[in-house]
């Protein structure tokens, strides 16, 4: 009985959650803005939060430079010579997040701000 109950545990349970959340889909990368501590400082078209709403990043910034940014965001202070970038915001610390995770916070990031309309409710 416990060895069924351990099978179901460590096998059939982490398929069922795949099957429910569709595998990398946007739960996945929802669950991994909230990981990763990005919803700590920052919202998606809510407005003005502990750091910069992301809703327009990409008009400011480039993809790479968003990414970097994730991954590092010393690097951008050097390569602009200001901490922070972004006045009236504290600075971005690094969360120890790589290329692979950075590229699917960028994806949410875009596929958020495209399902919503800034300034109603979303859950981030």
């Amino acid at each position: 009985m416990r060895i069924a109950n351990l099978f179901f545990l460590l096998v059939i349970f982490p398929l069922l959650n795949l099957e429910l959340y569709g595998g990398e889909d946007e739960s996945a990368k929802e669950r991994l803005f909230i990981e990763k501590r990005c919803i700590t400082c920052h919202v998606i078209g809510r407005g003005r939060f502990v750091g910069p709403d992301l809703y327009n990043v990409f008009d400011k910034y480039s993809e790479k430079e968003i990414a970097q940014w994730i991954q590092n965001p010393q690097a951008l202070y050097k390569k602009y010579s200001k901490i922070p970038i972004n006045d009236g915001y504290p600075p971005m610390p690094n969360l120890n997040v790589g290329p692979e995770d950075a590229k699917k916070l960028l994806e949410y990031i875009k596929e958020t701000k495209e399902s919503i309309n800034r300034g109603t409710k979303v859950k981030i």
